[in-house]
């Protein structure tokens, strides 16, 4: 939980017995040795003062200049120092817990072992910052992409990436125009690539009882054909591109060194959609008795480290075969040339990524990844299996994992594949059918929610699960009007398909609760402007101290059928580190709260009180249910039964699947 309730009451204890000259705003302290004439106060100037120990809880002194200050083990707990300065200061131990911090200069301070527990920390000047060892960063989407070429670039040795949607010319490349992923090959580099598999699209011939190939159903390069009902979206092509393009830079080595042979497959068939979004540089043994197994977290490089996102890295219609004819492959060798004009960047949308360079939540990660690669296996030659990744639930680690499905049998696969099998049913307040539940995302989610007493933001993509709208609504109830801070997408397909009116009632049930609401009008018709950033992040901050950031949607999907992993952080001070479930990062909240500020605040973000009386309610089919998941029963028409999932190699065009 974020506040224990003996913290609670730890601190309204100390409220009660501080004099209320201190609480209310003044006498002025006299300056310590060393800052002879300074007075602290709003503005002043007591650069190089010595405050070491003082208690200076709940002043205001924004502004203030304290350059150089020595603040050891001070308590500043609740004090106003907003846009003060103190650059070089020496916070060792202090307690920054609900400081406004807004604005203020800790250039090059020393802040290790500070309590940072809630401070505002907007717009907060952190270089050079001595904090906690991973305390790093965020990456911030769409103007860091650069950042994760460079991370590419540093592996030694081995690049893990499980990603539900790649592609690009930065991060991959085409021949003559190598991107990061190329050039670790050509550097000799161990690259292995899980993509999402089950776009459930195939061409299936009603004749012969047979899916014409298993490429089809991974490609969808073929022409759509109407009377079949078959949609040639080109939606899983762009895999194959990637794995063209690392096999080009295979075969083109640096001089002097002898590559490893790339590997790019789809994902394990346990979960209804991989959506998990890590990179993992140098986590796992590249050859050896032990090749594609995790690194001992006692055995990780320097350059080891962990890059969790909330976005994909797919540049828009790279290497797409939407529109190609059958025999037209043109989009594997020149992905470039299936953009429309220039390839977009990589993910241009507002996303982040977490960087983790702590050994013990790389080497657990990499466990994940090494058992799904083998499709559920522990090691390689075994069969699959859905147990060997069960104690996710009990993890004491802040990776937060959604790890299970409904998955009933979904057709055969070929035999040189593994054999199929189809995983974890988990409870829900809907569904409750399965007995045993796989993933923690759930309860740490709501844990987070329910535990803001101050403020609650919260970026997602899709917001229908009852448990997440139930807890959002009371916590904006409890917090008051204001306190409780949305941002999505307004997207096309809710203007005009079936559950439009789901996410209507959601925000308007969500507003009437309380919850401030800002959408971008992505595409909109009612905007007619595609130029405002695509909201795709999913991230939970409560009180400005606790964190979610992760691949999960706030759908009862993605929590409880799918492959997700995300993140807990926290700007308090922890003890037990990560085994305590969480990563103190004071950079990454500042980032994340920053951001959303000014998200917010954004000429380009749309009130919904603007936008809720455009919406053409009385045209709403009467009858519909309030929430879309109610719409379909999963374990009958959410789930295709008649589309085979593949995980393994990509196939090839010549490679027949059955009839289910």
């Amino acid at each position: 939980m974020l506040t224990t309730p003996s913290r609670r009451v730890a601190l309204l204890t100390l409220a009660a017995a501080l004099p209320a000259a201190l609480l209310f705003g003044a006498p002025a302290v006299p300056a310590a040795p060393g800052a002879a004439g300074c007075t602290l106060k709003p503005g002043a100037s007591c650069a190089g003062a010595d405050l070491r120990g003082r208690d200076l809880s709940g002043r205001d002194l924004h502004g203030i200049d304290l350059r150089r200050a020595r603040l050891d083990g001070t308590d500043l707990s609740g004090t106003n120092l907003r846009g003060a300065t103190l650059r070089g200061a020496s916070l060792v131990g202090a307690d920054l817990r609900t400081a406004n911090l807004i604005g203020a200069d800790l250039i090059g301070a020393d802040a290790r072992q500070a309590d940072f527990g809630g401070a505002r920390l907007d717009s907060t000047l952190l270089r050079r910052t001595k904090l906690n060892p991973d305390d790093r960063r965020l990456v911030v989407f769409p103007r860091d992409i650069a950042k994760v070429a460079a991370l590419l670039d540093t592996a030694q040795e081995t690049i893990d990436f499980v990603i539900y949607e790649l592609g690009g010319p930065t991060l991959v490349g085409q021949e003559g125009a190598p991107g990061a992923l190329m050039r670790a090959v050509s550097r000799g580099v161990k690259v292995r690539v899980i993509v999402n598999g089950n776009w459930r699209q195939c061409t299936y011939d009603d004749t012969t009882g047979m899916f014409i190939n298993q490429y089809s159903c991974a490609t969808v390069y073929t022409p759509s054909d109407d009377s079949t009902g078959y949609n040639g979206t080109g939606k899983a092509s762009p895999t194959y591109a990637v794995q063209q393009s690392l096999m080009a830079a295979y075969r083109d080595p640096d001089p002097g060194v002898t590559p490893v042979m790339p590997q790019v497959q789809f994902a394990n068939t346990n979960f209804q959609v991989t959506h998990e979004k890590t990179i993992l540089v140098d986590a796992t043994y590249p050859s050896g008795a032990q090749a594609g197994q995790p690194r001992a977290a006692a055995d990780m490089l320097a350059t080891s480290q962990a890059l969790v996102m909330t976005g994909n890295l797919l540049s828009f219609t790279w290497g797409s075969s939407k529109g190609s004819s059958a025999d037209d492959t043109s989009w594997m060798t020149n992905p470039d040339g299936t953009c429309k004009g220039a390839c977009p960047a990589e993910n241009p949308a507002r996303d982040f990524g977490v960087p983790v360079t702590d050994p013990v939540i790389i080497a657990e990660a990499a466990r994940v990844f090494a058992s799904d690669f083998l499709c559920g296996a522990v090691q390689p030659g075994d069969p699959p299996s859905r147990t060997n990744t069960n104690d996710l639930l009990a993890t004491p680690l802040p990776l937060t994992w959604s790890n299970g499905s409904f998955q009933a049998p979904q057709g055969t696969t070929p035999t040189e594949y593994p054999g199929t099998v189809y995983g974890y049913e988990f409870p829900s307040s809907r569904f409750p059918l399965a007995q045993t539940q796989q993933g923690n995302v759930r309860e740490r989610m709501l844990d987070i929610i329910n535990g803001a007493t101050r403020s609650l933001i919260i970026y997602n993509e899709e917001f229908s699960d009852r448990d997440i709208i139930a807890a959002v609504e009371a916590a904006a109830q409890r917090l008051g009007r204001g306190r409780v801070k949305l941002i999505m997408t307004w997207n096309p397909w809710t203007d005009t398909s079936e559950p439009a009116p789901s996410i209507w009632r959601t925000w308007k049930s969500l507003d009437d609760s309380g919850v401030s609401i800002m959408l971008s009008e992505y595409e909109s018709p009612y905007a007619q402007d595609d130029s405002e950033l695509y909201v795709h992040a999913k991230v939970i901050v409560a009180d400005n101290a606790d964190a979610y950031v992760g691949s999960t949607n706030f759908t009862l999907p993605s929590m409880d059928w799918n492959r997700e992993l995300g993140l807990q952080l926290t700007n308090r001070k922890v003890v037990g580190g990560v085994t305590s479930g969480w990563i103190q990062s004071v950079r990454a909240i500042r980032d994340l709260v920053t951001t959303f500020s000014d998200d917010f605040a954004s000429a380009d973000m749309t009130s919904w009180s603007v936008i809720e009386p455009q919406l053409p309610w009385n045209e709403v089919r009467h009858g519909l249910a309030a929430d879309a998941e109610t719409l379909l029963d999963p374990r009958t028409n959410h789930l295709r039964t008649d589309r085979p999932l593949l995980c393994g190699p990509l196939p090839t065009s010549d490679t027949p699947v059955p009839a289910p």
